[in-house]
């Protein structure tokens, strides 16, 4: 359940500063237009002189969403190490 959750507030993240990235880097592109087709499909729907300034804006909103998952794994191994082991006995 702790990957859903984790899943569900990257793409939150993501959105949010994409949306942000974009706002700066490319004014003159309504950020709505970028994140519907996806990031596989707006090179054909937007025009190329804007396109450097989208690739530059998921890039940036991707270094934030590799630390928050970086922040996760380190918070996971810290609560790996000090969990206390109990031993499982399975009775057949």
């Amino acid at each position: 359940m702790g990957g859903a959750y984790s899943i569900s507030a990257a793409q939150s993240i993501f959105t949010n500063k994409l949306i942000r990235h974009l706002r700066l880097n490319v004014p003159d592109i309504d950020p709505m237009a970028v994140i519907g087709p996806g990031a596989t499909q707006f090179r054909g729907t937007m025009p190329s002189t804007a396109i450097s300034g989208i690739v530059l804006s998921y890039m940036q909103s991707l270094h934030i969403v590799f630390a928050f998952a970086i922040a996760l794994a380190g918070i996971s191994t810290i609560v790996g190490i000090f969990a206390k082991w109990k031993t499982i006995h399975i009775r057949l």
